[in-house]
C-alpha cells in the first residue's frame, strides 16, 4: 500500500513548464544572437 501511496503523493508534474521554458530560453538565445550579429554588421560598414 506504500508504494500506491508514493506514487499518489509525486505524480509528474511540471515537464510541460520545463519544455516551455527551456524552449523560450532556446528562442530568446537565438534572438539576441541575431541583433548583436546584425549590430556587428552596421558597425563594419561604416
Amino acid at each position: 500500500n506504500e508504494k500506491g501511496n508514493k506514487e499518489e503523493a509525486l505524480p509528474e508534474t511540471g515537464s510541460n513548464d520545463t519544455n516551455g521554458t527551456l524552449f523560450g530560453s532556446l528562442i530568446a538565445g537565438l534572438g539576441a544572437l541575431f541583433l548583436f550579429g546584425r549590430k556587428r554588421r552596421k558597425e563594419d560598414r561604416k
